[in-house]
């Protein structure tokens, strides 16, 4: 049962490949059939080039198909925080897109690149929009705020000359919060 690719997701990653880079396979640079991404990379590619990715394993590419798959909105959040040409800088950055695709994939690099995809994708899924090129610390600052965020909300010990005769009811769900 192949279901294919929705029509809201289809217009996101529509838009996503039309960013520069996009369009041409992250690997061999081909312009055809370039309607492959790999998740936890945030990079489109080829299909040629798709069936090796698929031979790295999911921990290193986690292989779609942009038309046949369905996508959800977190990994649709991995296209947008990723893309090729970033990708590429990073790993030109770290020294490692020159070397041959399957060892480019399981480098440190590559690691460190999906380490920060995912930092930037769950930040962005805690504390809405993500702003553009926040450094990572943008992700510990989302994070400490959710923590108080979660803390704030608990019941506060109530108060009886408020509550006047729910205020033992209140007592006990404030007992049972703290446990």
């Amino acid at each position: 049962a192949m279901s294919s690719c929705t029509p809201a997701a289809k217009k996101v990653l529509d838009a996503i490949m039309a960013e520069k880079g996009n369009n041409r396979c992250i690997d061999c640079g081909s312009k055809l059939s370039v309607d492959w991404a790999s998740v936890n990379l945030g990079v489109f590619f080829c299909i040629d080039c798709s069936g090796r990715h698929r031979s790295f394993g999911v921990h290193l590419s986690f292989v779609r198909s942009i038309t046949m798959d369905k996508w959800d909105d977190k990994q649709l959040a991995y296209m947008k925080a990723g893309g090729n040409k970033a990708c590429k800088e990073f790993l030109k950055q770290h020294d490692c897109y020159d070397l041959p695709q399957a060892q480019r994939w399981a480098s440190k690099g590559a690691e460190k690149w999906r380490q920060k995809l995912r930092a930037q994708v769950e930040a962005h899924q805690r504390s809405g929009p993500l702003a553009a090129g926040a450094e990572h610390g943008a992700a510990h600052d989302a994070h400490a705020e959710a923590h108080r965020a979660a803390h704030s909300s608990q019941p506060s010990l109530p108060n009886p000359m408020t509550m006047g005769a729910n205020w033992l009811a209140g007592v006990r769900l404030y007992l049972r919060s703290e446990e």
